[in-house]
């Protein structure tokens, strides 16, 4: 697993894998906004909630309305006394508890989560009434733009807990610290723009809801309950394709600039390595034509390993007797021959159980520092 990983950071460059990823994953999302953003910009503006009547024939089809919140059994807020059709409440106890270094850190626990959505509908001064179904299911970044939010929270009281924080305490060995209430909603008599699927009202319970609103067919098709006008929703959508599109090509471009220079990098280290085995190879063939008639068992081992590092008499100081050590050997152990090639510089000079142990890639005869090949003599 180790040298996959290794063969894998030499060949390829993670960060600028990350880089390209990313910025094909937003290149995505760019053309989905653009798309979403076509879309908004052709569906048909009802400028009057009864213009609706024109369109009964060609139903369903996308339209883009503007309106007045109601409903005929709104919900009443939790934390205030304003009415409301969608309703979100969050409750979480805060618990005091041991952080990982020790501090005592405030740490949340939900105990109550809720969503609930009642029959609405959006109305306006022609009297006309479209029901909007399924409203939940809007885009969540223009939803939670409409829904009001309001927050309380209590510290806590001394006196008796109740079975939920006593529950909480046992679990989490903490101690109880508060209770918080988050509570979302859609107000009664907001004015919001809904862009979605118009369709006839087949369970309509009176003349006035004709018609209703509610998410396009096939999934995917825009479906927006924002309180921005239908001018001003397709702009911001436009403009976040665009910062999206910009975004997308400067991660892609920084990725492609990062993996192209860790491919430059191993192929320029692959090029030198060749060059090295070249060079071992073509004195190794000088070697076998000039010991052709020397002393096979002395002069041939002496030239082979002269040859095969790139050493001169000078640098070895191998050449001639009274050299302090034999050519072909390890200038480290002095005992094993010489079998390890130092690229950059073409030293054969080492020996591998030496090699392993000096650790840093750097010739023990001139210090140039490069890659380490093993020489097989046949």
């Amino acid at each position: 697993m180790a040298s996959f990983r290794e063969e894998l950071n030499n060949y390829l460059s993670i960060p600028g894998a990350l880089c390209v990823v990313a910025g094909g994953w937003l290149y995505l999302a760019a053309q989905h906004c653009s798309e979403e953003a076509r879309r908004v910009s052709q569906a048909y503006v009802l400028d009057s909630l009864s213009d609706a009547r024109k369109l009964e024939r060609l139903l369903p089809m996308l339209v883009a309305l503007r309106g007045r919140v109601d409903s005929p059994d709104p919900k009443q807020c939790e934390l205030s006394e304003r009415k409301c059709v969608i309703h979100e409440v969050h409750e979480e106890d805060i618990m005091l508890v041991k952080g990982p270094t020790g501090a005592p850190e405030r740490k949340p626990f939900d105990t109550r989560h809720e969503c609930t959505e009642r029959e609405w509908f959006v109305a306006d001064d022609s009297g006309t009434q479209i029901k909007v179904v399924r409203g939940r299911e809007a885009s969540p970044s223009e939803l939670s733009s409409v829904l009001e939010q309001q927050q309380e929270y209590n510290e806590r009281r001394d006196g008796p807990h109740s079975t939920m924080q006593t529950v909480s305490q046992i679990i989490t060995g903490g101690r109880y610290q508060g209770h918080k209430k988050t509570e979302k909603f859609l107000p009664v008599g907001a004015i919001i723009t809904v862009v979605g699927e118009l369709a006839r009202n087949s369970i309509s319970s009176g003349s006035l809801q004709r018609f209703m609103l509610r998410p396009p067919a096939p999934h995917g098709s825009p479906f927006y309950i924002s309180n921005k006008g239908i001018t001003e929703l397709h702009m911001a959508l436009a403009r976040r394709a665009g910062v999206y599109t910009r975004l997308a090509w400067c991660l892609g471009g920084v990725g492609a600039l990062l993996l192209a220079r860790k491919a430059a990098k191993h192929a320029y280290i692959r090029y030198k390595e060749r060059q090295a085995r070249e060079r071992v190879r073509k004195a190794l063939a000088r070697l076998a034509q000039g010991a052709a008639g020397s002393d096979a068992s002395t002069a041939a081992g002496l030239d082979a390993s002269a040859a095969a590092a790139g050493l001169d008499a000078a640098e070895s100081g191998a050449a001639g007797p009274g050299s302090s050590r034999d050519a072909g050997v390890c200038v480290v152990c002095l005992s094993a021959p010489s079998e390890m090639v130092y690229v950059r510089c073409g030293h054969m000079c080492c020996c591998l159980r030496c090699s392993q142990a000096l650790g840093a890639k750097r010739c023990p005869v001139c210090r140039a520092e490069g890659n380490v090949i093993k020489v097989f003599r046949t």
